[in-house]
């Protein structure tokens, strides 16, 4: 070869060598994972690709997406077609030590985490353990990603914001990192620290568990054989990933690892992915408890104390478990373990392990929250607002309390807070304090959201009744992800409105039935009193027609004192002259008075009618018939006498 192609090459190879960082690309799998680095070497179909902080990454080639592929065999042919004796391939770059014992811890504590033993990683993590976690995210460190996130999240060591725990686990999960995916998808689900979405929460669950991720693969299994978060039942499915589950917690705990002892245990307790078998899972439980694991100490204690899963119940071996329990949270607690002073209260509390001792339960559960752990306040609040366990009922305590659990974040005392000022419980009612805690509270927890728009619905929990209000809290709730207040909120009252038209149609119905009812009754008793009085008019005139006569045969002569025998003639059809009286009388035209018969007599110079007609009503139909007297005076007025 030619010193210039010579030269050409080993200026090529050193160009390469300096400048790792100013060329990266950017690398996707077939799998959507991304990662950022150079190309280091290619050798029997394994590419290795060099990362930040001196690590390398190595993936089949055949795992790369196409266009990778494609640049790495350009690459492997640009080699081959060079006559350079040199070899183009970098070797990784040696750690950077100065954040080793950082690295170390972070990585051993992931570890109990990602194994599913996050009983006790949450109760021990303190604010100084908690700025590592931190240190070690922003350095790019995705297992520390993953418990920063956590901890933001859930409140350990920080106080609680599900929105900057969620942008941390996000760059976990974007890192591959299988925890920080099973998380991710968990926040998606819930709909905490990110909008809700139930399709892209599994997608992320189902990643973590395709690495081998146990607490992924679990919800998943759980997830298709209840069909539960709109997951379509699928029993092959569930039964494949459970079975996925138990094989590894069957070889982890031959190996004697104590989470998966207890694992599998509860895995023969409850037939996932095995069949049930009660003396199999005390086995395995039993053999953590022995290696003095704690939480698989608990749950013997308590299979043994209540029978349950068709474990023989013994309270002598019960409390042997939590004997061995209470000895050592009473060691730990003495030396100012604030995680085990609060569990020792609650021991002495509950009697177990230890005789019952109320007040020298809530004498250590006192210790552990002036030290500052917030279950240990929240607990000794309640005691203090309600009076309970022998502590003396004082709400003004009881909010000191609460207030100290809220300034750390804690979500229930955040909201318990709003509560007590929303209610004047323990403090002046002041509304506007109320929904400053109630905010926090929602921040953190969108569902609070609904349970204020309830408040302000129905007028409860010392709020004004306001429909207005129940709605934008509600609006709140559905913004962050949960809707089913809002839509149930919106059902009551399609269905207020539905009741509400219903019953105003049942009372137009009955109060129309009453009207045609009385109409009725009216119609009748005018007839029967119409009657009446046609006949008493009539029995008059006959007896005044009596009367004259008599008078005129026993005087002998007529007198014409304007009074005289009225003699009525037989009935006749109506006519024009009996309808003009009628229409006059009644002051109404001629065509709205039908007369079908009358009588006509007179009495010197007045005229007297007997007549029976109809008008018109208001509905623009004919009355009933009615018979009434009517008088013709000699000025040529006319009365209706009856």
């Amino acid at each position: 070869m030619s010193i210039y192609r010579f030269a050409i090459s080993l200026f090529l190879f050193f160009v390469l060598i300096a400048t790792p960082n100013s060329s990266a690309r950017e690398w996707t799998a077939q799998s959507g994972h991304k990662i950022t680095g150079d190309l280091l070497s290619v050798q029997d179909g394994i590419v290795k690709i060099s990362l930040p902080e001196g690590f390398v990454a190595e993936i089949p080639l055949d795992k790369l997406s196409e266009e990778d592929q494609k640049f790495v065999e350009a690459q492997t042919a640009k080699k081959e077609t060079d006559d350079s004796p040199f070899v183009l391939k970098r070797e990784p770059v040696p750690p950077d030590d100065s954040h080793k014992d950082l690295r170390e811890m972070v990585m051993a504590d992931y570890q109990n985490v990602h194994a599913g033993d996050t009983s006790q990683f949450g109760l021990n993590v303190t604010p100084a353990k908690f700025s590592s976690y931190q240190e070690a995210a922003e350095l790019g460190i995705a297992e520390g990603q993953a418990l920063c996130g956590f901890c933001y999240y859930a409140g350990h060591g920080v106080p609680k914001d599900a929105t900057e725990g969620g942008k941390w686990i996000r760059k976990a999960a974007e890192q591959g990192n299988a925890l920080g995916q099973t998380y991710l998808g968990s926040l998606y689900i819930s709909g905490q620290g990110v909008p809700k979405d139930v399709a892209e929460g599994i997608k992320w669950i189902r990643k973590a568990a395709e690495q081998g991720n146990v607490a992924a693969q679990r919800q998943l299994a759980m997830y298709y054989k209840h069909g539960i978060l709109d997951v379509p039942k699928n029993e092959s499915e569930a039964d494949k990933w459970s079975r996925k589950v138990f094989e590894h917690y069957r070889n982890a705990a031959e190996q004697g690892d104590v989470t998966a002892q207890m694992s599998l245990g509860n895995m023969y307790m409850q037939g996932e992915g095995v069949p049930k078998d009660a003396a199999e899972g005390v086995k395995w439980m039993r053999k953590a408890a022995e290696q003095e694991y704690e939480p698989a100490q608990q749950q013997l204690s308590q299979f043994y104390m209540t029978g349950i899963y068709g474990v023989p119940k013994d309270e002598a071996e019960a409390d042997k478990w939590y004997r061995k329990i209470f000895e050592r949270r009473r060691n730990a607690a003495e030396q100012g373990d604030v995680t085990a002073q609060m569990s020792l209260g609650n021991m002495y509390i509950q009697g177990q392990g230890v005789p019952k001792d109320v007040a020298e339960g809530v004498k250590w559960i006192r210790k552990a929250a002036e030290q500052g752990n917030v279950h240990a306040q929240i607990q000794l609040a309640s005691n203090y607002m309600h009076g309970l366990l022998d502590v003396p009922r004082d709400t003004a305590e009881g909010i000191k309390w609460y207030r100290k659990a809220a300034e750390q974040g804690d979500v229930t005392a955040l909201f318990t807070l709003g509560q007590n000022y929303a209610a004047g419980n323990g403090v002046a009612k002041d509304m506007t304090e109320a929904l400053k805690w109630f905010g926090k509270a929602v921040e953190q927890q969108p569902t609070y959201a609904s349970v204020i728009g309830g408040y302000y619905e129905h007028g409860s929990g010392g709020f004004p009744k306001n429909v207005t209000e129940a709605v934008k809290w509600y609006d709140k709730a559905a913004e962050r992800g949960d809707p089913s207040a809002k839509n149930a909120f919106w059902e009551r009252e399609k269905a207020k409105e539905k009741a509400e038209l219903a019953k105003a149609v049942r009372d137009a119905e009955e109060a129309k039935r009453k009207a045609e009812k009385a109409a009725t009754e009216a119609a009748q008793l005018q007839q029967q009193l119409q009657q009446t009085a046609a006949t008493l008019a009539a029995t008059q005139l006959q007896q005044q027609q009596q009367q004259h006569h008599q008078q005129t045969q026993q005087q002998g002569q007529n007198q014409d004192a304007g009074i005289g025998a009225i003699v009525l003639s037989n009935w006749r059809r109506g006519d024009r002259q009996s309808t003009r009286i009628v229409a006059t009388a009644l002051g109404m035209g001629e065509r709205e008075v039908r007369v079908s018969q009358y009588r006509v007599g007179n009495n010197g110079n007045i005229t007297w009618y007997i007549i029976t007609y109809q008008f018109l009503s208001f509905n623009n139909r004919f009355s009933p018939s009615e018979t009434s007297i009517f008088r013709v005076n000699p000025d040529g007025s006319i009365d209706m006498v009856d």
